[in-house]
């Protein structure tokens, strides 16, 4: 309050006095900044605080950035996981059907050709060329001659194919 009142008298400038004192003693004068440099330290604490402002809002948006990057690799994730049980169920079910043509071919190898034949005429084509392609040469030969002509022209159309 004494400060205030002295200068408000103009009798003297307390802060100033202060500091050309403080500016004398050795051991102090090496802690006391001027109006000048205090200023600079102000501007570049405040510019200081922008960049830092600025950096946060940037940090802020790359992690924005980042949680729907990761949502997107979630999403892909899930609907690979999709498509590999879809393949691994049409993996199976493929093996699981060579696995009864396999079956059904080894009782067309000890068949007679003639039976296969009468089997083979009743039964759907892509069946019967599956069944006859799985045979041996000599033993679909037989089964196909014992065809009616069109039949075996039929089921030698699809098999050349």
């Amino acid at each position: 309050m004494l400060s205030w009142s002295l200068n408000a008298l103009g009798v003297i400038d307390v802060k100033t006095a202060a500091y050309n004192i403080a500016s004398k003693i050795p051991f102090i004068n090496n802690y006391l900044v001027s109006r000048a440099e205090m200023t600079q330290l102000e501007n570049e604490n405040q510019k200081l605080q922008q960049t830092i402002k600025a950096k946060e809002t940037k940090i802020t948006e790359l992690e924005a950035r980042v949680q729907n990057l990761e949502a997107e690799l979630d999403e892909r994730d899930q609907r690979i996981a999709g498509i590999q049980n879809d393949y691994n169920e049409l993996l199976t079910d493929r093996e699981n059907t060579e696995a009864k043509y396999e079956k059904v071919t080894k009782i067309y190898r000890r068949m007679e050709p003639e039976a296969a034949a009468a089997v083979i005429m009743q039964m759907e084509q892509e069946l019967a060329v599956e069944i006859l392609s799985r045979l041996k040469e000599e033993q679909a030969a037989a089964v196909i001659e014992s065809l009616s002509q069109d039949k075996a022209a039929e089921i030698m159309s699809l098999l050349s194919q």
